[in-house]
Formats: C-alpha cells, sequence, structure tokens
C-alpha cells in the first residue's frame, strides 16, 4: 500500500518545479491524475468492447498509448501539450466510438446515439477550464474550441463518415431535441465559465495579496536571516579571536614561566627554543644573541638551534652586516619572507631535505635596544595572530636577555668590587704596618732629636763657661 501510495504521489508530482506558480502546479497536477483516469478507462472499455462483435481495437489502444504518455512528457517539460491532450481526447474518443458504433450496428441507432455523445463532447469544455489557468489563454482558447467544433459540426462530421440522422429516418425527432440540449448545455457552460472566471479573479486577487504579504514577509525573512547570519559571522569572528586571544595569552603564561626560571645559558634557550618550536608546530629555528663586550665589532653568537640540518650552523657567528640575520639586527625589522630561496636553508626530516615554505626573523628589541635575533623557519606559513605572539614574547625574550647581561655585567662589577676590597684591604694592612714603622722612625727621630738638643745645650753652656774663663783671664790681665 506504501509503495503505490509513493508511486501515486510521483505520477502526481511529475513536472511540476518549485519555481511554478502554485495555481499551475495544481494544475499539472489534476493533469496527471486526468492521464491515469483516461489511461484505465481506456484500459476498461478496451477490455469491454474487445467481446463484441466487429470490434476495432485500434482506437482504444492509440488512447492508451497517448495517456499514458502524459507522464512522461510533463517530466520532459511539455506541460501545455500534455493538457491539451487531456482536454481533446475524451471528445474524439466519444466521437470515434460513436461513428464506430454506427457504422457496425446500423440496425440498432436510435436518437439517443445521436444526442448523448455530442452532449458529452460538449461537456468535455470543461476540462480546459479546468487544466489550464486564465492566465493561459490560448490554450485554454484551443482546449475549448475543438470540442465546441465538434459538438457544432457533430452532423456535418457523422454525415461525412455516412451515418447521419437522416440515414437512419430520424432526423425529424432528433434536431428540436439536440439544438434544445446544446444551447442548455452552452448556457451552463458560459455561465460556469463567467463563475469561474470571476471566481479566479477572485482567487487570483486573493493570491496576490498573499503573495505579496508572503513576498513582504519572504523580504522580511530575508533580512532577519542575513542579519542573524550576519551576528552569527561576528559571532564566530568573536570566538574565533577570543581562541586567538587565548592561544596568544596562554603561550605567553607558558613562557613567562620558563623566563623567569635562572639557568645558564645553554639550558635556557634551547628549553625556550625547543617550547616555541613545539608550540607554533613549526619545523627549525635559532636563537642568536649579540655579543656587546666590544661595542665597536659586535657579533651575533647563535646560542640555541633547533632541527638544524648541517652541524655548520652549531656555534655559528654572524656578522651584522652578513645575510638574513645580519640585516635583521642592523635594521631592526622583522624579516617574513613565503618566498624561500632554494640556496638558503633546507629543513631535513627522515623523508629527506626540502625548501621550507617561509622564513621569519625577528629583532629581540627592548627599550630600543636589540638584544639578539630569532630565526624560523617551517612548511605551513605563519598566521597573523601567530606573529603577533612572536613579536609579543620577542620583548619578553629581549628582556630577560637584557636582564641577564645586566646580572652578569653586576656580577662582573661585584666580582670587581670585591676584587678592589682585598686589594684596599691589603694595601691598607700595608700602610698601617707602613704608618707603625714610620711612627716608630719618628719617635726615634725624636729621641735622636732630644738627644741632639741635650748635647747642644751642654756644648753651648761648656761654651759660656768658656767665654767667661776668658773674660776672667782678661781682666786680670
Amino acid at each position: 500500500m506504501g509503495n503505490l501510495r509513493q508511486l501515486w504521489k510521483a505520477v502526481s508530482q511529475s513536472g511540476i518545479t518549485r519555481e511554478m506558480p502554485y495555481p499551475l502546479q495544481k494544475r499539472i497536477e489534476l493533469s496527471n491524475h486526468f492521464s491515469i483516469i483516461i489511461f484505465l478507462v481506456n484500459i476498461s472499455f478496451l477490455i469491454y468492447f474487445s467481446t463484441q462483435p466487429n470490434f476495432n481495437p485500434v482506437t482504444n489502444i492509440i488512447f492508451t498509448i497517448v495517456s499514458g504518455s502524459i507522464y512522461l512528457l510533463n517530466k520532459n517539460g511539455l506541460i501545455h501539450i500534455t493538457r491539451i491532450i487531456i482536454s481533446i481526447c475524451p471528445s474524439i474518443a466519444v466521437l470515434i466510438v460513436n461513428i464506430s458504433l454506427k457504422q457496425n450496428n446500423p440496425e440498432q441507432i436510435e436518437v439517443v446515439h445521436f444526442i448523448s455523445p455530442r452532449i458529452v463532447m460538449l461537456c468535455t469544455m470543461a476540462l480546459p477550464l479546468t487544466l489550464f489557468t486564465f492566465n493561459e489563454k490560448p490554450y485554454l482558447f484551443l482546449g475549448l474550441t475543438f470540442p465546441l467544433t465538434i459538438g457544432i459540426f457533430y452532423e456535418q462530421i457523422n454525415a461525412f463518415f455516412g451515418v447521419d440522422a437522416e440515414k437512419f429516418g430520424i432526423a425529424g425527432s432528433y434536431i428540436p431535441t439536440v439544438t434544445e440540449d446544446v444551447v442548455l448545455i452552452l448556457v451552463i457552460l458560459s455561465g460556469t465559465f463567467y463563475f469561474l472566471l470571476n471566481l479566479d479573479k477572485k482567487y487570483q486577487s486573493i493570491n496576490n495579496e498573499l503573495l505579496k504579504e508572503a513576498e513582504e514577509k519572504n523580504k522580511s525573512l530575508n533580512a532577519n536571516e542575513e542579519e542573524l547570519k550576519n551576528s552569527l559571522e561576528e559571532i564566530q569572528k568573536a570566538r574565533v579571536d577570543d581562541e586567538k586571544r587565548s592561544w596568544i595569552s596562554s603561550g605567553l603564561a607558558e613562557f613567562a614561566t620558563i623566563l623567569r626560571e635562572e639557568e645558564n645559558d645553554d639550558n635556557f634557550y634551547n628549553k625556550v627554543l625547543s617550547k616555541l618550536i613545539n608550540y607554533l608546530k613549526t619545523n627549525q629555528g635559532g636563537i642568536y644573541i649579540a655579543n656587546k663586550e666590544d661595542a665597536i665589532n659586535v657579533q651575533l653568537e647563535l646560542k640555541a638551534c633547533y632541527a638544524y640540518g648541517r652541524q655548520k650552523y652549531i656555534n655559528q657567528v654572524v656578522e651584522p652586516e652578513e645575510g638574513l640575520v645580519g640585516q635583521c639586527y642592523q635594521e631592526g625589522e622583522t624579516v617574513y619572507l613565503t618566498e624561500v630561496p632554494d640556496d638558503y636553508i633546507t629543513i631535513t626530516s627522515g623523508l629527506g631535505e626540502a625548501t621550507p615554505g617561509y622564513i621569519f626573523i625577528q629583532p629581540l628589541v627592548v627599550n630600543d635596544n636589540i638584544e639578539g635575533v630569532l630565526e624560523l623557519a617551517g612548511f605551513d606559513p605563519l598566521d597573523e595572530f601567530e606573529r603577533e605572539f612572536l613579536n609579543k614574547l620577542g620583548e619578553s625574550l629581549a628582556s630577560k636577555i637584557s636582564n641577564q647581561r645586566m646580572n652578569l655585567r653586576t656580577q662582573k662589577l661585584l666580582e670587581q668590587t670585591q676584587v678592589m676590597a682585598e686589594n684596599m684591604k691589603q694595601q691598607e694592612v700595608e700602610m698601617r704596618s707602613n704608618f707603625e714603622e714610620l711612627a716608630k722612625t719618628v719617635e726615634e727621630s725624636q729621641a735622636r732629636e732630644r738627644d741632639y738638643l741635650e748635647q747642644i745645650k751642654a756644648l753651648e753652656a761648656q761654651l759660656y763657661r768658656v767665654k767667661q774663663n776668658q773674660v776672667e783671664k782678661s781682666g786680670k790681665g
């Protein structure tokens, strides 16, 4: 039962597309239904009339094939032709069957065989009214004209095939009755046509209003959808930006822990570089530190390297004007290349050597002083947020290098101060010893001086006595 329902639905939707107006979709669906009905009716007539004498099945077989092909015609887009076929097939079929019966059984012909077929053919004018919208005027007119023409010229058609009413002697009672029936049917069909036309206009007006309202709602929905889409894109962008900021913050926090550790140079730089390579998921790198002991001849020393393929890079020394690393140090500008020269550097792996997809060389700057250079190489180019992360990390690393340099300078000054203090202490001891010796010498000099003064006084006293004696001797003489 379910398969039959699916088959009915598939046949009903043949030739219908979403772009079609709804009224047209319903009429195509109705034409598919009529095709099935006509097909089944033809099969029934074919079975029934096959038991009758002198039956020619060709006509029924043709109409069975035509009605059965409507599905395929609709499926191939011939939606107007199929409805024209459905509009004219019943009247043609009735006409052919009626004439065949008259030709094969003339002795059984009565008035009803002239009246009923004509009424039925005129009634088939309702089919195009049902199958076509009033916007399809040419096809509607064609569908109405054919059964009407057959109904009006019914006598002439019968006469052409030699089965007119006069031949059977019933024209006298046939003409007045059929005239009344034809007029009545035409009046009914005209009224029906007028009613359907007004109803169609009414529905068309309602449909236009609904379509207009639907279009406005659709515009509003599209605007809301666009707004929602923009909001989602902004949210998505904000989420991606948050993830990038979180990635940067998390990375800086991890490296801050490493930068706070006190280690010797080799372990510290190797640890930083190894962590950086893994965090960025890149392939190769090196850290150069500026040796500023000789302010005039500054050199860049490779303190750490990761995954360099050749031993010559170990303990490498670069002059400020040498290569991209030297250029970066000298100009203080980041170098980022996505087209790497083949002979610049290669990345070595288990599969061999290959030229990297990018080279990133960044000066390590703090307080306008360049402390070193960071060089990275990899296959997948760096995103903007990754370069932003490296810029911030470079400042922190430069600050660490500057602090290490300052600590080293302070340590050297402290050692020099300690040496000077020891020297001064030793000199102080020597000076104290010299002072004591000097004091002793002074004291000895003072003692000798006192002895000399006493001797001088004694000599002066002796000299005075000699002079007194001389004076006395002179007075006596």
